[in-house]
Parts: structure tokens; C-alpha cells; sequence
């Protein structure tokens, strides 16, 4: 079995599987993305923080809870802007609309990276995951990192997870403030890279090979 995170190889375990490997995501951004985002982290300038996430507004991404994280980083700074980069229920849409926050609805891809590029911190509100695509391509384009602490985050190396909307809000709020020492709270070289994928798959394959003999 392939396993995209630690976390949910450890639950594999737990269920008998008895041969399980991680294989670890890997993401591949356009050149024009990541040129992008170089030229707009060189501009010079006091502007307000822009915090963005992305996906379906449904329960697994639990939009209550980034609302409130929305509600507190918009006490503390009302011309923030905060995004969610995608779409759901036109109730869901409207909740969320209501509070301040700017729901995009379904966009394309490459309008979804062009928004990413241009935040100043990733935030991530899901309840469970198994390997979140956007929290890697964030990382990739040097945007920082913040997220709820689940396991499946906490397996994955994200530095910067916190327990609580108000706990989670400051720290996005710190992060903006500081880019430059936040990092992007992920080490995508050190297992996030085609390499570590490749040798993972290579053994998964052997494995299948060897007990067809």
C-alpha cells in the first residue's frame, strides 16, 4: 500500500496492513508562478497583511474555524485582506462573506496560483487531511506556512500549528509581519522532492514484484 503521508501510513499499520509505504507529494509549479512571486516579494512597500487559504468550503476544511481565525486577524487588523480561494454552498459562501472574508468561488488554476503567489501567509483550518497539495505548492512559492494542529500536519513537518483560532491568528499575524525569520514553516528539500519520491516508489514497486514470484 502507498501511504501519502506518515500519518496516514501509521493508520494503515494500525488497520494490518502489513506493508506500507510513504510516498512522499511532490508539486510542479509554472515558471511564470514562481517569477512572479520573486518579482512581488522584492517590492518595497508598507501594504496590509493578505492571508489566503484554498479548497472546497465544506466540512473536512471546517470553514467555521477559519472564520473565526478570520473574525480575530480582522479585529487586530481591519484592512486585512482574507481570502478563500474557492467555493461551496452558496450559504457557505455567504457565512463566511459576511465576516469580512473574500470567497472567490470556483476559479481556474492558474488564477487560484496567480491569488497564492500574491499572499503574504498560507493559512490552513482543515480538520483532517491526507497530504494537502495547496499546503506544499505555498511552501514551494516561499509563501509562509500556518496551520491548525492536526496529525496529519504535525507528520508532514509544518513547523507552525497552533491549537485555536485566536492562537492560530496570531501567529499568522507575527508570520506576516515577519516573513523573512518565519521561513515557510515546511522543509520541502528534505522529503518533499522527486528524489525521495522516486526511491519511495521504487521500493513499493519491488515490494509488489517480489511477492508476485
Amino acid at each position: 500500500m502507498a501511504a501519502v503521508s506518515p500519518r496516514e501510513a501509521a493508520l494503515a499499520g494500525r488497520l494490518g496492513v502489513r506493508r506500507v509505504t510513504y510516498v512522499p507529494q511532490v508539486v510542479s509549479l509554472p515558471r511564470w508562478v514562481l517569477d512572479e512571486r520573486a518579482a512581488l516579494s522584492e517590492q518595497p512597500g508598507e501594504r496590509a497583511p493578505r492571508y489566503v487559504t484554498a479548497g472546497r468550503i465544506c466540512a473536512q476544511k471546517d470553514p467555521g474555524f477559519f472564520a473565526e481565525t478570520a473574525r480575530e486577524l480582522l479585529r487586530s487588523r481591519p484592512d486585512a485582506e482574507v481570502v478563500w480561494l474557492g467555493g461551496g454552498t452558496p450559504e457557505d459562501e455567504e457565512r463566511l462573506r459576511s465576516i469580512g472574508v473574500r470567497v472567490t468561488g470556483w476559479i481556474e488554476r492558474a488564477t487560484l496560483l496567480g491569488e497564492l503567489a500574491r499572499a503574504d501567509v498560507y493559512v490552513h483550518t482543515a480538520a483532517w487531511e491526507g497530504s494537502p497539495m495547496t499546503v506544499l505548492e505555498a511552501a514551494e512559492l516561499g509563501v509562509p506556512v500556518v496551520a491548525r494542529r492536526i496529525a496529519a500536519l504535525e507528520s508532514l513537518g509544518v513547523r507552525r500549528l497552533e491549537g485555536t483560532p485566536a492562537a492560530l491568528a496570531a501567529t499568522a499575524e507575527e508570520t506576516a509581519k515577519n516573513p523573512q525569520s518565519a521561513g515557510v514553516g515546511l522543509d520541502l528539500t528534505a522529503v518533499h522532492n522527486s528524489t525521495a519520491q522516486r526511491e519511495a516508489l521504487l521500493g513499493l514497486y519491488e515490494q509488489v514484484a517480489s511477492s508476485a514470484r
